[in-house]
Parts: C-alpha cells; structure tokens; sequence
C-alpha cells in the first residue's frame, strides 16, 4: 500500500523519525559508557592469572609500591604488550602527614616521577597514573586520619597532598593523580578533597569482607553512597572520570552461607550484584573503571590452606568446592564490558 495516502501519516511519519533520532545517540551512549575492567597485578604471573579468571582481555593493572622503592618497569613493559592502556601506580608514603608534608620524602618522590617520566616518554600511548594517600579516610594506614590516627588530622591532609603534587610535577609535570577514599568512612569529602586542579581521577575502594567483618553487601550497597554523595557534593566537578581502584568479595562467613549467599551470586546479574551494577549504577554514576582485586588473601597476598582463609578474593579458587560457580558468573558479568 502507497504510504501517502493513508490519514495522518505525512505528520506522524516525520514526527517518529524526529523522536528516533534523538534516541539514537542517547542510546549509543548508553551502550559507551560502561566501564572498562581491570585488575590490581602485582606481577605479570597474577595478571596473566585474573585474565584467564575474566576470561577476556583486561585494559588498566594498578600495581603497588613504597616511595622510596624503583618502578617495577619490567611489568609495565609486560602489560603494554598484553594491551594495558592505563597504569595506576599505588605509592605507599608510609608516613604520617605532617612528616610527608615536611619534605623528608622529598628526594625519593622525585627520583619516582623521573622514572615515571622517563618510561612514559618511551611509550607515550600509555597513560601513567599515581595513586598516593590511597584510603586516607581510614585508620589502617600511617596517612590516615580517622580518629586522629599517628597524629593525623582532615585539616593536615589536603596541603600534604598538594606537596607531593608539586614536588612530583616538578620531575613529570603532567602526572595525572587519583583521588581514592575507602567508600563510607567519611562520605563529607569537601573537607578533603584537594581541588579540581589537584585531581585527574577520583577513585574509591570498597569490599565485601563477609569472612572477616561478617554480613554480607551487595556491590550496591557497598559503592552506592559513597558515589552519590561525591556526585552531588558542591565543588567536586561532576565529570571527573570515577574508578573503582579496588573491589572484591570474600567467600561468605558461615552466617551468609546458612542464608544462601555465594560468591556467584556477588558477581551475579540479580539486583544489587555485580553484572547488575556494572551494567545499571556504574553508567548512572560515570564510573569509567573497576578493577578487581584478584588476590587469595588480603594480609600475605599468598595461597593459604582453605582451614586459614580469611579473605579469598580469588574470582577462581581450585581449593574451594564452588569455585568454577563462581568464575563463570564473573565471566558472565564482565564479557561485554569494553
């Protein structure tokens, strides 16, 4: 039948196309922004490891360091043939604020962002990132300031951290630097955050530990918000890219498995889990990254028999009985993530 001559249509017609239009490009974003997946390797070994785990390639690796060790060079080569786009690296500044902020790190701090600068100039497709003050919010490490922690206080932290900005600018002067609060510990974050000239990413860590703090929480619960209040904090810029620089589950303790929690069920699809967030909260909230935390045990980082686990984050543990569960619920989660 000849369009044209049904009733109605010459107005329709053009109006439906108008509407399409405008979806489309609303619906390709959509589909864009979902982040891109990673992980917290160590070593080429453990990378290699967590990409058999996903079961697809992995674009950013955030490694750790001391301040005053030498850049693990030899894995970044590695990763950069492997596909890596982003290196964050972790420096630990084992110190509290007032001494970081006096100048006794100074001299290592640059002897770092000169190696830094010199293995980005070599390959400059890459984009370095430096993480210090990693979770500064807490009371676990010598920066940290909750409860007055080794003598550190909020008011202390944003000029240390300007300090070591401007003491590694002076060697790499376009270092890009992450921001990364431990989620729900002080979620006022204007009292520190540092400035939008001060910061090119903001990162949170936030877990599961259901074996060694008990209870179980979805992603949702654990991330939701933390990212709220920081997208809705006046002085935050909005469009800062978002990662998740650390993130796991544990096993369930014994009270969450009795109530039919699992680890397939963290990386599930069901609301709250993880493929569900990844696909639904993350894009609501500009999460650009998650990387994953693949590591058998959070206090030795090494293979302990199953009697004297206490955090096993492993997407794939051969020594626990749902173990293939759980890594295909991972992969089901993470196969169309960019």
């Amino acid at each position: 039948m000849d369009c044209k001559f049904r009733p109605g249509f010459r107005v329709l017609f053009p109006v439906a196309v108008a509407i399409f239009c405008c979806l489309s490009p609303l619906l390709a974003t959509a589909a864009d922004t979902l982040p891109v997946l990673g992980t917290d390797a160590e070593s080429i070994k453990q990378y290699d490891a967590t990409v058999e785990d996903a079961g697809r390639p992995l674009r950013w690796n955030l490694s750790y360091m001391k301040y005053n060790q030498s850049l693990n060079t030899k894995l970044f080569d590695s990763l950069v043939q492997r596909g890596v786009t982003h290196i964050v690296v972790n420096v630990g500044l084992e110190n509290s604020l007032s001494v970081i902020k006096s100048g006794k790190l100074d001299e290592d701090l640059k002897q770092l962002a000169s190696g830094m600068f010199q293995w980005h100039q070599a390959h400059p497709q890459i984009q370095l990132i430096v993480r210090p003050f990693h979770e500064m919010n807490g009371d676990w490490y010598p920066w940290g300031f909750k409860n007055g922690h080794n003598g550190n206080s909020i008011a202390q932290f944003n000029p240390a951290w300007r300090h070591v900005r401007n003491v590694m600018h002076v060697r790499f002067p376009d270092l890009p630097f992450m921001w990364c609060p431990n989620v729900n510990q002080n979620n006022n974050f204007i009292t520190y955050y540092p400035g939008n000239d001060q910061v090119e990413y903001i990162g949170f860590d936030g877990y599961n530990h259901s074996t060694s703090q008990g209870g179980w929480v979805t992603m949702e619960k654990v991330f939701h918000d933390s990212l709220a209040a920081v997208r809705t904090t006046p002085g935050i810029d909005p469009r800062k890219p978002l990662v998740i620089g650390e993130t796991a589950t544990t096993e369930p303790n014994a009270e969450a498995a009795a109530a039919g929690h699992t680890k397939a069920e963290w990386f599930g699809h069901t609301y709250g889990n993880m493929g569900w967030w990844l696909h639904n909260e993350a894009p609501k909230f500009g999460v650009t990254t998650v990387l994953y935390f693949n590591y058998p045990d959070i206090y030795t980082g090494k293979a302990l028999p199953p009697e004297a686990y206490k955090n096993d984050y492993l997407i794939y543990d051969p020594q626990l009985r749902n173990a293939a569960e759980s890594r295909t619920a991972f992969r089901a989660s993470v196969h169309d993530l960019p």
